[in-house]
């Protein structure tokens, strides 16, 4: 009944209206709330809401729709009754407001993240409430995680959860109802949460299958198995962790256990219990503690309903630290421990945890593991399994990870590669990574990158908001997806990259090859043409067989402060100035780049001159036509196509002659060009029976054919006869 009067005072009082999804978040020290994030499906959007000394939404300035509700960014407000506001989109928190005083509606693409709430609130299906002390009773369809909620009318009621209502977490002071008597085939659960009052099943579909109890709950439905814990002694208390405080519950408690809330046992100066089930069992398997107090419960190792917590002499076991065995944790006795969540084994140690498939680096304060292919504790150069890294944690080391890997703390100084076996790392990083090298990846960056090497990586996204500073990126005429939506500074490439506001090629005014590196990358970057972002300071060379030093940079010879001494692999130094145009090294005295002559290298192919000689190289000024002809002195094989160094050169066109010559148009580099080639095929006939492992009925030189014969019936097959027709070669 409490929820038919609910949800008719909601249908009244307004009308639901949907718009795209956006975020927000507060703004400090105000009174208003502004929407600053997106959250997937419209971006650059802005609104906000001030509430005002009455409890209600400042709606001077905005326009009325037909409906009389004054129309904001992403909410509405109608001001009919104790009026109702209705937050349509985006992820709210108004906890710096004044408290709301009249009815809110949080539509199904909105979030209420922080506030106070002293009239009643409608979370509709869809909407999520993750924060925020409610004052009177929540009629919930959509989802909470967290919140306070006090609840004092509806004969004391926190919440009634009820058709697709979910709790998975949040305080409770008063009283819950899930579902509600009459009302069949709905999904109402909870999953979690501490509830300090009665908590009752009203409807059969309705569940409760994990939270922390003052009192346990009732009803019909399903109501998943629980534990009493109780404790004796002065000081002795069970406590739960909820929005960074501790509640204290008393010593005694009802527990569905689950995988999210936090319960420890404390009591003054005492480190040490031990625990007892329903059977007797002292110290068994069924509770895994901690030296803090915290526990989690093992259902399927405890017997009984019932566990007991007393003072103990005995010291707790400390979590084993993490040792590797063949790339993977060691899960031995000596150096694990091992618990059972939904029927999986679970090892686990000081931090971290195991499950077989993914290791998780997880600690509650923060903890750096050092992960050392050559190190005391691991054995194999390689991590053979998928790694999470945890905000509190830092993962340090020259082991090579080679699987998905999800950072949401720091990597630094770890190398990222193929393991040889068709393995290859994906990064998704959420946190920090620095000072990395990281090979054959695919990369999403959403938050920092720094003194990162990216070479040969299939994937390279810096998303909205991400920061990638002082890299070095190479495809290395690989094929790479490379995609920029965030920042990018101080960076140099052996491709022009796309995304970027402002990109400069770094050149030798002769075309030879140049090498570059940044302090704190490992690997270089080279080529006839590099392009820079940004103002990196760069060690650079001029690769070719006189060693040239280096004497000016765009003809200024103290151009960001050169350096004309080399250290000990030859490279000088200077940094990147601010301007347009490309970067010259050693343009005083340089011909003008026209006049500039660049060298042709062929491979399987020659040079045809004018007067009808070959040369496999030759040198030319930028946009010289050259003629060129494949030369495949193997009679097995014929012109394929053309390769070329660098990659990206393609001003290679067939002349469609007689002779099987190309037109070559040169550029402002040196190149190298190889005429690849391919097997002839020839045509392959069977008269009475079928081949296979062939395209067609043509055949390379050389390959292995598997003929049958079709032998008719009353016949048997006596051999094959093989004739040579005339041959039409490819």
């Amino acid at each position: 009944m409490k929820k038919r009067i609910l949800s008719l005072v909601l249908a009244l009082s307004m009308m639901i209206s949907l718009f795209p999804v956006s975020a927000l978040a507060q703004t400090p020290g105000g009174g208003t709330a502004v929407l600053a994030e997106e959250n997937g499906e419209m971006k650059g959007t802005t609104g906000s809401i001030t509430i005002n000394n009455s409890g209600v939404p400042v709606t001077d300035g905005l326009d009325i729709d037909s409906d009389g509700n004054y129309i904001g960014t992403n909410w509405k407000y109608n001001a009919d009754g104790e009026g109702t506001l209705t937050l349509m989109s985006g992820t709210w928190n108004l906890a710096n407001q004044n408290a709301v005083k009249c009815y809110v509606a949080i539509d199904e693409k909105a979030t209420v993240a922080g506030g106070t709430f002293e009239n009643t609130v409608w979370n509709e299906a869809g909407g999520k409430i993750s924060g925020g002390t409610f004052k009177k009773t929540v009629s919930n369809k959509g989802t909470i995680t967290g919140g306070i909620f006090v609840g004092v009318d509806s004969g004391s009621t926190s919440v009634i959860n009820y058709d697709t209502g979910k709790i998975t977490g949040g305080v409770f002071e008063n009283n819950v109802t899930n579902g509600d008597s009459g009302d069949e085939g709905i999904s109402a659960s909870i999953t979690g949460g501490l509830f300090k009052a009665e908590v009752q099943n009203k409807a059969a579909s309705a569940a409760i299958t994990g939270g922390v109890f003052v009192t346990k709950p009732t009803g019909s439905g399903t109501i998943a198995n629980g534990y009493t814990l109780t404790t004796s002694g002065t000081t002795s208390k069970f406590v739960y962790a909820a929005d960074g405080k501790e509640i204290d519950l008393g010593q005694s408690v009802y527990v569905i256990p689950n995988d999210t809330d936090a319960l420890k046992v404390a009591c003054n100066g005492v480190s040490n219990w031990d625990v007892a089930d329903g059977s007797g069992v002292t110290n068994g398997n069924g509770v895994t503690l901690k030296q803090d107090g915290s526990f989690t419960l093992n259902p399927d190792k405890i017997s009984g309903t019932t566990l007991k917590f007393t003072v103990s002499t005995t010291p707790v076991t400390p979590d084993p630290e993490l040792v590797l065995a063949g790339g993977v944790p060691d899960t031995s006795g000596e150096h694990a421990k091992q618990k059972t969540a939904d029927g999986k084994t679970i090892y686990y140690g000081d931090g971290w945890t195991y499950d077989g498939e993914t290791l998780k680096l997880n600690p509650t304060s923060a903890k750096e593991f050092t992960l050392n292919s050559a190190g005391t504790t691991i054995k194999g150069a390689y991590l053979n399994c998928d790694l999470e890294i945890g905000e509190n944690a830092t993962a340090k080391g020259t082991i090579a990870l080679t699987r998905k890997v999800i950072n949401n703390g720091i990597i630094d100084k770890v190398r990222f590669g193929g393991d040889g076996k068709g393995h290859y790392p994906s990064l998704t990083n959420n946190g920090t990574v620095k000072n990395c090298s990281i090979a054959l990846a695919s990369v999403t960056n959403n938050k920092t990158m720094e003194n990162v090497s990216f070479v040969t990586c299939s994937k390279l996204e810096n998303s909205v908001g991400a920061t990638i500073e002082n890299a070095v990126v190479r495809k290395d005429s690989k094929s790479i997806l490379y995609r920029n939506y965030g920042t990018m500074k101080k960076a140099v490439f052996d491709f022009s990259p796309s995304g970027e506001q402002k990109v400069r090629i770094l050149k030798a005014s002769r075309g030879e090859k140049v090498v570059a590196r940044l302090d704190g990358c490992e690997y270089v970057v080279f080529g006839t043409q590099l392009y820079v972002v940004g103002e990196p300071t760069l060690k650079i060379k001029i690769s070719d067989d006189d060693n040239t030093t280096i004497t000016d940079v765009n003809s200024n010879e103290n151009y960001g402060g050169l350096k004309l001494d080399k250290d000990g692999e030859g490279y000088q130094q200077f940094t990147v100035q601010s301007g347009n145009g490309d970067i010259v090294l050693n343009q005083i005295g340089a011909p003008a780049p026209g006049e500039v002559k660049h060298t042709l290298t062929l491979k399987n192919a020659v040079i045809v001159k004018g007067d009808g000689s070959t040369a496999t190289t030759g040198e030319y000024k930028e946009g010289t036509t050259v003629k060129i002809k494949p030369q495949i002195n193997d009679s097995k094989k014929v012109f394929s196509r053309w390769s070329t160094d660098p990659e990206e050169f393609e001003a290679i066109v067939p002349n469609h002659d007689t002779e099987g010559t190309y037109t070559l148009t040169m550029p402002g580099y040196n190149l190298s060009v190889r005429a690849e080639s391919t097997y002839r095929s020839y045509p392959l006939t069977v008269v009475g029976g079928t081949f296979e492992n062939t395209f067609g009925n043509r055949v390379e030189w050389s390959a292995h054919v598997t003929v049958k014969a079709n032998v008719p019936y009353g016949k048997y097959f006596a051999g094959w006869e093989a004739k040579e027709p005339v041959r039409t070669q490819q």
